[in-house]
């Protein structure tokens, strides 16, 4: 004869390990301003529940900012937006060819057991193209015809024939060049302009300029 023995074996659980991801975002200076994204998880537990952070230091923040802007999660669903600050003088100083900058933050998902995983996030920063702007909108110069009297009498006036300065571009892009040009009325460009009355040049490297009054012209030999 033979006896039959059961054998209980218990199944103990444990927390399984979850893993977490998030996909790169981008956005563009003046134009792209925010951006969003979602972080997933993985967990073999599928009754666990998840929240979601940004690590600060130490501590589990849902809103953080970064070198160029700001970083905001839901705790509940893992989504994210960052929102560009535009007044920072290094994203303004983006041009359109400049290396993009980057916002670093790590991602934390944490289950209903308190086991956490982390990921790294990181926001790329396009630049655009800033136009230059004068520190003046306009340039206001006198010259003065040869002629005799101071404005009377008989002495020779040798008068101010001519008058130099410089225009200096301010751009917020960093290590701009720039040329600089008359814009003429039918839209084309010049450096030399002749009129009625003289000639002026600006240096198209430099930004320096000078007008020379043509003595010889009637309009000017006109004026008293």
């Amino acid at each position: 004869s033979s006896n039959a023995t059961p054998i209980t074996i218990v199944i103990y659980r444990t927390n399984a390990v979850q893993v977490l991801s998030v996909k790169e975002i981008e956005v563009k200076e003046d134009t792209f301003n925010t951006a969003t994204g979602s972080a997933s998880v993985t967990d073999s537990d599928v009754n666990d529940s998840h929240t979601y952070s940004i690590l600060s230091d130490s501590k589990e923040v849902v809103t953080l900012k970064g070198s160029y802007g700001t970083l905001v999660i839901n705790k509940t669903t893992g989504q994210y937006t960052y929102t560009l600050d535009n007044s920072n003088a290094n994203v303004q100083g983006l041009d359109a060819n400049s290396k993009p900058l980057t916002d670093t933050f790590t991602i934390r998902v944490k289950d209903s057991y308190g086991a956490w995983s982390d990921a790294s996030l990181t926001v790329s920063i396009d630049g655009t193209n800033d136009a230059p702007t004068f520190s003046t909108a306009s340039i206001v110069t006198d010259v003065t015809e040869v002629g005799v009297g101071t404005p009377y009498g008989n002495t020779t006036n040798a008068g101010v024939p001519s008058v130099n300065g410089q225009i200096v571009a301010e751009d917020r892009d960093f290590n701009e060049e720039h040329t600089y040009h008359f814009k003429l009325s039918n839209g084309s460009y010049a450096n030399t302009i002749t009129t009625d009355y003289g000639t002026v040049t600006i240096d198209a490297t430099t930004g320096k300029y000078s007008y020379t009054l043509n003595n010889d012209a009637n309009m000017v030999n006109a004026l008293k």
